[in-house]
């Protein structure tokens, strides 16, 4: 019975929105995994929202605005080995802990589709950053939670997930 209630609430998205990336407009269904179990999909990306000594890290690119780290799932890949894998190349941090805020659905008008998971991540520094190996990311910045949509814009799902992590942040 709890299974079946748990895809009936995942079949409702919370927050919907759309994008334009190079020239192509995309539609978002957000859904929230709090207290949830992630569910089998075909993940494309996962992004982090990190706290590191109570402030989150925001990559930085050369040609590109700032974001969450994290980035696309390799195949045969656990969520875990994603975001401990992006943390590391991204910000030169490893995951202490962490669980799922919510994912989201992302589609164009050509049926194409994509599932992006958002997690929140205590994080803890392995050493100074470097470099990107995939050459992307040129640093980060620390900011305090209630910056965080100034710089990533995600609109209502960021202004989410400033709500569901705030009181992490201390």
């Amino acid at each position: 019975m709890s299974f079946l209630f748990y895809n009936e609430i995942m079949q409702t998205p919370i927050l919907h929105g759309e994008f334009v990336y190079k020239n192509v407009k995309y539609h978002t269904d957000f859904y929230s995994l709090i207290g949830q179990e992630i569910p089998d999909l075909p993940w494309s990306q996962v992004y982090i929202i990190g706290n590191f000594q109570n402030q989150i890290p925001i990559v930085k690119y050369a040609h590109a605005s700032d974001n969450l780290p994290g980035g696309g799932v390799k195949p045969n890949e656990s969520i875990f080995q994603t975001i401990n894998r992006e943390a590391k190349e991204e910000l030169n941090m490893a995951i202490i802990s962490w669980f799922p805020l919510g994912y989201q659905k992302v589609y164009d008008n050509q049926e194409n589709t994509g599932y992006q998971l958002r997690v929140y991540a205590k994080l803890k520094k392995i050493g100074e950053f470097t470099n990107d190996p995939d050459g992307s990311v040129i640093g980060y910045e620390l900011i305090d939670i209630e910056e965080l949509n100034n710089h990533i814009h995600y609109g209502e799902i960021g202004d989410l997930f400033i709500a569901q992590t705030k009181h992490l942040y201390k």
